[in-house]
């Protein structure tokens, strides 16, 4: 077989194996780590161009530059902004996004967007909240791209923050209109609330549940990750 027909298919096989997200012909960049030779990929458009030269015989020709090196690692830094809280400074509120891009996709989309809200965001809150009752912080983050570096790097450094997190807001989701909202460990929450309500209706009135829960609630809500107002 001619190169560029081993070429072909060797792609071809590659397109039909990686299905990433479950389109024909998609591939994600998650999927190509490794340490040993560079990945390529053809889109759709030209990999159908270069199969109808080879079919018509006209011997195609493709010209790959795959030089790579790993450079070990670099400093980075993460941008923070700070509302204090007036009531309850050592309680959190996050609003999180990665200030880094990367080739897998436009800086704007990953993660312009996130980080244009989270600034946006945070214009908003102290024009007209000021003095929220807990410390409101803004997190852009380095090398999210590369693990996650600048998020893990600043929960180290900054154990109190840790403990008095009440809620975290991350935006990675690129272009496009909010429609909704997930919850980490949401249902690990409501388990917790029911368990508590039905113990206190075992032993006392509706209204002690009703006050247990509430009295239990922030508590519950800080070690689950879920969400709490401002």
């Amino acid at each position: 077989m001619p190169a560029h027909r081993k070429l072909l298919a060797l792609i071809a096989v590659g397109f039909d194996n990686e299905r990433g997200s479950g389109g024909w012909g998609v591939i994600e960049v998650f999927e190509t780590y490794n340490t040993t030779a560079p990945a390529v990929t053809l889109t759709c458009e030209d990999y159908g161009l270069l199969h109808r030269l080879a079919e018509n015989g006209q011997r195609p020709m493709v010209r790959l530059d795959l030089d790579a090196e790993l450079l070990g690692e670099v400093p980075a830094f993460n941008t923070i902004g700070t509302i204090k809280g007036s009531e309850k400074p050592d309680e959190f509120v996050i609003l999180s996004a990665h200030f880094d891009s990367w080739d897998g996709s436009s800086g704007a989309t990953d993660n312009g967007t996130g980080t244009i809200m989270a600034m946006e965001a945070m214009r908003i809150l102290k024009q007209a909240y000021s003095n929220p009752k807990r410390t409101i912080v803004v997190g852009h983050w380095a090398a999210e791209e590369n693990g996650l570096i600048g998020s893990r790097a600043y929960a180290e450094d900054h154990p109190e923050v840790m403990r008095g997190l009440q809620a975290l807001f991350n935006q990675d989701n690129g272009t496009g209109r909010v429609q909704s909202i997930s919850a980490a460990r949401a249902g690990q929450v409501a388990g917790r609330v029911a368990g508590e309500l039905a113990g206190e209706l075992r032993h006392g009135t509706e209204d002690d549940a009703a006050a247990a829960v509430m009295r239990r609630g922030s508590r519950l809500t800080r070690r689950s990750d879920a969400s709490s107002p401002p």
